[in-house]
């Protein structure tokens, strides 16, 4: 003797229709944190956070050149060398054409980055060179 089940109940339905709502709510979701995960990799640095990087560059540059005070900061040629020289490592590293279009995911990477950079040997000297150098006054 076999066992058929001849019809469905009401409950058995509704179970399936709940299970159905359920795996549509979960694919939904899954999609959700696909896209939100795929904005959070691909999002820019806002506004602030692009100020608060140019400070930074700006606030390392200074530093390495001896001050604003320092004949290093006052050659210009000296001083974009060495903007162009963190610029440059900075779009190295994150693999950008240019500041603005760091990801925000990378924002506290760059920050460290341009706190511990090292000025390459070369333009360190040149540095010491010309800041060691007498100004004459006319």
């Amino acid at each position: 003797m076999t066992y058929d089940i001849v019809g469905r109940s009401r409950e058995h339905e509704i179970q399936v229709a709940e299970i159905t709502i359920m795996r549509k709510m979960i694919d939904k979701m899954e999609n959700h944190e696909y896209r939100i995960t795929n904005l959070e990799d691909t999002m820019r640095v806002n506004g602030v956070q692009e100020k608060h990087l140019e400070h930074a560059v700006n606030k390392k540059v200074i530093k390495l050149l001896g001050g604003k005070d320092s004949n290093a900061y006052r050659n210009n040629s000296l001083r974009g060398r060495v903007y162009a020289a963190l610029n440059k490592e900075i779009k190295r590293k994150f693999a950008i054409p240019r500041r603005s279009e760091l990801a925000a995911k990378d924002y506290e990477k760059a920050m460290n980055l341009i706190e511990n950079w090292l000025i390459d040997r070369e333009l360190e000297l040149e540095i010491g060179n010309c800041n060691n150098q007498l100004q004459l006054v006319n």
